[in-house]
């Protein structure tokens, strides 16, 4: 297999022998997604290219098709569609995937236009998300990876808002699934998600743990920062969000100076209980209980929501510093100002900690994972990238409304 790729596949290329590039939407250490012409239909899709070197390792593999599959297993409008996967010949049988090219913005890109979002469109927001998820869980899987990032709202054909889970890429299947059930895609002790909305048992790496009570908890921190603009965590560095999250009293949104209600409170302290029996059972009852913390009428939520300024590379699903399966790799020592881990992804092995309950260990444990073995963590660009499972966004859409359906 060809072990070098052109950085940039030239307009025209054929893939497959039936898609054609028109031009690239973002890259990394991991492959490039580009915008394509399927010939037959003339649909333009988004089409994610792996990297050959890639293809020697049987985890990113196995993420890479598991990826490709969930969406199609879940079955949900509210999950981005992937129409293709195959090798594309031309260059040797790298693996590609096929994927609706979508139009829109990503959450994260609404909090950072608008500051915090009305209650309603967060619930309006959250209720479709869930809708999906509970249809994940039902089937075994996982995603998490929750995000602001991975929450994609663009619109139907008659203008009503759409919200697409994005990125199945590390999901976590809990039932029997072939050969994604038969290789095991992270270890016991080993971190997959972003630090931010990481419950306490990713943190921790349990990953026996990881069920549908790990989504539950980031779409807790989720409505946080769609609500408030702000995460809950005050922590400067690595250890201390692991502290923060895994082992400190979490404090109430009113102690953070939340105008929404102490109704959030009781809610939130519930979404992100430290133990996820406390926890909602489902992300639909999450939402529902959200709406009546938040005083929100689940019958009337049509609510205006503009899109955000274009980029200047009028491609918008991360933001810089946001990781994606695509994510270049940042040095260990850049690890020691959390700035540079705001929302990004890590892939660390961190070796079980003898004693749990002591926050110095599981401190030092991460200490030593970074020097010798080290984190997988993104380096702010200056210009966003498409998030590895979905492609690219035209920034530049004409407003939406969220409403209930």
């Amino acid at each position: 297999m060809t072990e070098q790729l052109p950085e940039h596949l030239p307009e025209g290329t054929m893939l497959a022998g039936r898609y054609r590039i028109v031009r690239q939407l973002g890259q990394g250490g991991m492959g490039a997604v580009y915008l394509v012409d399927h010939v037959n239909t003339e649909q333009q899709l988004a089409l994610k290219l792996l990297h050959p070197s890639i293809v020697k390792d049987e985890v990113a593999l196995t993420r890479f098709r598991r990826e490709a599959r969930a969406p199609a297993k879940i079955g949900s409008e509210h999950v981005v569609q992937v129409t293709d996967a195959d090798v594309a010949p031309e260059l040797g049988g790298v693996p590609f995937m096929v994927m609706e090219w979508l139009r829109g913005s990503d959450l994260e890109a609404l909090v950072q236009a608008r500051g915090a979002l009305p209650k309603g469109e967060v619930v309006a927001l959250l209720r479709q998300a869930a809708r999906a998820l509970d249809k994940a869980h039902a089937l075994g899987i996982v995603h998490r990876d929750l995000k602001p990032e991975n929450i994609f709202l663009t619109s139907r054909e008659d203008g009503s808002s759409l919200v697409k889970i994005l990125d199945f890429g590390i999901a976590k299947l809990t039932k029997g699934d072939g050969d994604a059930a038969g290789l095991k895609a992270t270890g016991t002790g080993q971190i997959f998600g972003t630090p931010f909305y990481m419950s306490p048992e990713q943190i921790k790496g349990e990953i026996e743990r990881i069920a549908p009570g790990t989504d539950v908890w980031a779409l807790g921190i989720i409505a946080y920062r769609l609500l408030l603009g702000v995460e809950p965590w005050t922590a400067q560095n690595i250890t201390q969000l692991v502290a923060q999250i895994a082992y400190e009293p979490l404090p109430t949104p009113s102690a953070r100076g939340s105008v929404v209600g102490i109704g959030f409170d009781a809610w939130f302290e519930r979404c992100c209980a430290r133990s996820a029996d406390d926890r909602f059972a489902t992300a639909g009852e999450a939402i529902a209980a959200l709406a009546t913390a938040l005083g929100v009428d689940t019958d009337s939520l049509v609510v205006p929501i503009p899109a955000p300024e274009p980029s200047s590379s009028s491609v918008s699903i991360s933001r810089p510093g946001t990781a994606t399966a695509f994510s270049q790799t940042a040095p260990a020592d850049s690890l020691s100002d959390l700035s540079t881990l705001e929302r990004t992804k890590l892939s660390a092995e961190i070796p079980k900690a003898s004693n749990r309950g002591v926050l110095l260990a599981i401190g030092a444990v991460l200490v030593a994972a970074v020097l010798a073995v080290g984190f997988v963590a993104t380096r702010p660009s200056p210009a966003p990238i498409p998030s590895a499972s979905a492609a690219a966004a035209d920034v530049a859409a004409p407003p939406l409304a969220v409403n209930a359906a």
